[in-house]
């Protein structure tokens, strides 16, 4: 089973999507493609590809 992420990936998961100008409704809705509700859930496995969606909606959506 995959461990969680530590606090600094939390950190730079929510600097990256507040640097690409997305609101928190914006990463909670990226969220739940994953199943999950908060970075409290998010697992190591998810990290990257939550990241690259981050970055994938910011530029659909501006």
């Amino acid at each position: 089973m995959s461990r969680l992420i530590n606090q600094a990936q939390k950190n730079r998961l929510w600097a990256i999507a507040h640097s690409q100008g997305l609101k928190k409704c914006e990463v909670q809705a990226v969220f739940s493609e994953f199943g999950i509700t908060s970075t409290t859930s998010v697992t190591t496995d998810q990290y990257d590809a939550i990241i690259s969606r981050i970055q994938e909606y910011a530029i659909v959506e501006f």
